[in-house]
C-alpha cells in the first residue's frame, strides 16, 4: 500500500471512529461513492484530487462527534398520538 494512502487511511479511520459516521456515508458525502473507504482499506489507489477532497472534508467537519443515543420510552411516543 502506498505510504500516502496508508497515512490517509489512518486519518480516515480515526475520523470515522471519532465522528460515528459510517464509512459508506463518508464516501458518499465526499465523492458520491459508498465503496471508497472499502477500496482504500483494500489498498486500491485513489486520485490526488480525492485525497484533497477527503482531507478538506475532515478539516471542515472536525467538530462532528459520535452522537449520543436518545432513549425514547413508550409513554412519550403515546403522548404524541
Amino acid at each position: 500500500m502506498d505510504t500516502e494512502l496508508h497515512r490517509l487511511l489512518g486519518e480516515v479511520e480515526r475520523y470515522l471512529k471519532k465522528s460515528g459516521v459510517p464509512a459508506s456515508t463518508f464516501g458518499l458525502s465526499i465523492v458520491n461513492d459508498r465503496a471508497m473507504v472499502l477500496r482504500m482499506r483494500r489498498g486500491k489507489a485513489i486520485t490526488s484530487k480525492n485525497m484533497s477532497l477527503i482531507r478538506a472534508f475532515m478539516a471542515e467537519n472536525k467538530h462532528l462527534r459520535k452522537p449520543k443515543k436518545i432513549q425514547i420510552g413508550r409513554a412519550s411516543c403515546r403522548e404524541r398520538v
